[in-house]
């Protein structure tokens, strides 16, 4: 329940002030609140994020635009706007409207000190609160998060917050960020030793984002990237849908005595194979102006990227597996694609290689599955 304590009407001005700030009807409403954290900076990025951004949504827009301007400063600081907002006594003093804190900054703050699964908990309610306040972050803050979340285990919370989307606003809207979280979801599989439980988990994870990508609304890219003829819909990217060859290849490769039992290995690769022209490096698949364009995929030939690699050891990865239990044929045109994007996937690999060397704290997640998923002989369980 929200409520509002309008100000004393003490005279004729007093009187329009307190119209202005009157109280709406009581609404049901829960505040945003979040979990406790050991990191001092995080706490304090969060509430920030919560009394400068989030909270002032619970004002009208009367009440917001009284507490903006100046002339109302010694009234407020005296005698704040105040509400009852689900139990919670919140008062609002005067705030220049040019003081307020840039969201993108606060958020940043929070990212890079939420470094365990717990602070991951933290993700959502941030999330909510920044769409309630009319907020957003750019694409690449989502591609951070996933990527970040990948490394504590705390993948799980991404996954929440895209099923919450309409909560949330974690769209799968953009290559670089759909193609992240398919990888990352693939690397646990891999980096567990392609056990069985976790290629089955990750092929499920991987179906049910490619069923949102195809029949949620929401996840559909920007109208910029529609009117491009060299952009294929996310669910019908090859990159994008070779995850799910990677997963049900791996689980015929080593778990199925090398055999497509069930045949959807030769189902997922003719649907790929469909759409990946013969031969065809990225350079080949994508036109120029989808390459150079960071609205699409961009961010695979960027020499910047650190993702390139990690996606695409995944992908021709997948590619291997599935020739490995295909028919002949089949097996001969998915050895045909991995041999097309074998000059993609040196040039990625050269990259990652330089920024190890040059650093030794580099996180080459890319270089790692590399050589996972290039190893023979793996032991599967």
């Amino acid at each position: 329940m929200i409520r509002s304590r309008p100000w004393t009407a003490l005279s004729k001005t007093a009187t329009m002030q307190r119209r202005c700030l009157h109280a709406s009807p009581f609404l049901q409403v829960s505040v945003i609140t979040f979990n406790k954290s050991g990191s001092p900076k995080l706490q304090e990025a969060l509430n920030l994020l919560r009394e400068k951004i989030i909270l002032p949504t619970y004002l009208s827009p009367e009440q917001q635009e009284q507490r903006h301007k100046s002339r109302n400063k010694k009234k407020l600081d005296t005698d704040p706007i105040t509400l009852e907002i689900d139990g919670e006594v919140v008062k609002f003093g005067f705030q220049d409207r040019f003081e307020l804190p840039n969201t993108w900054k606060v958020f940043q703050d929070i990212y890079k000190n939420m470094n365990t699964k717990v602070d991951f908990d933290n993700l959502r309610p941030a999330l909510e609160g920044l769409k309630k306040a009319h907020r957003h972050l750019p694409h690449h803050a989502y591609t951070k998060l996933i990527a970040k979340a990948y490394h504590i285990d705390a993948l799980d919370t991404i996954l929440d917050c895209v099923r919450a989307v309409k909560k949330t606003h974690f769209k799968l809207d953009h290559h670089e960020k759909v193609a992240t979280l398919l990888t990352a979801i693939q690397t646990i599989a891999v980096q567990s030793g392609w056990k069985k439980a976790e290629l089955e988990k990750a092929l499920k994870r991987t179906q049910s984002i490619l069923d949102a990508l195809e029949a949620e609304p929401v996840h559909k890219p920007s109208a910029k990237q529609n009117s491009e003829k060299w952009a294929f819909p996310l669910y019908r990217d090859p990159l994008i849908l070779s995850s799910r060859l990677h997963m049900a290849a791996a689980l015929a490769a080593k778990h199925n005595g090398g055999k497509d039992v069930d045949g959807v290995v030769a189902k997922y690769a003719q649907e790929l194979l469909s759409l990946w022209p013969q031969s065809a490096g990225l350079g080949d698949m994508y036109p120029a102006s989808g390459l150079q364009n960071e609205a699409y995929v961009k961010y695979l030939v960027d020499p910047h990227s650190n993702r390139t690699l990690w996606v695409l050891a995944n992908v021709q990865s997948g590619l291997k597996l599935a020739a490995q239990v295909a028919e002949p044929t089949l097996a001969k045109e998915l050895l045909n694609r991995t041999d097309a994007i074998e000059k993609d996937v040196q040039a990625a690999l050269a990259v990652a290689q330089g920024k190890a060397e040059k650093n030794p704290e580099y996180v080459a997640v890319g270089l790692e599955v590399y050589k996972k998923v290039n190893q023979a002989g793996e032991s599967a369980a």
